[in-house]
């Protein structure tokens, strides 16, 4: 099923091509690492606006306020709970496998 959607979906396809660079820029020394940043950030967070726009598009005018609140409610909770996740991991782990995990990881969920 997982294949099947990053194979279908071109957004799940660039996430995925996002998230080394995403690691190059916690594991590369600068400046490199702000290089790094460049193409990630370019090609992670342009799915957002895409991701609006087909909400905005497939769903009644009377609902559209509403579907882009529980949208950005859910993106909001995923992605604003993950430093929670940070303390545990950097005990087990250490920090730069703690924000190796969740960083990159972030980007392909």
């Amino acid at each position: 099923m997982a294949v099947c959607l990053l194979v279908s979906n071109p957004l799940c396809l660039i996430q995925v091509a996002a998230a080394p660079f995403v690691a190059g820029a916690l594991w590369l020394h600068p400046p490199y690492c702000f290089l790094s940043l460049i193409p990630a950030n370019i090609m992670g967070e342009m799915g957002i606006g895409v991701t609006l726009t087909i909400i905005v598009e497939l769903v009644n005018s009377s609902l559209r306020t509403p579907a882009v609140a529980i949208y950005i409610f859910i993106i909001s909770n995923v992605g604003g709970n993950a430093p929670l996740l940070v303390t545990p991991l950097t005990r087990a782990w250490g920090l730069r496998v703690a924000l190796l995990v969740l960083c990159p990881g972030m980007y392909i969920t």
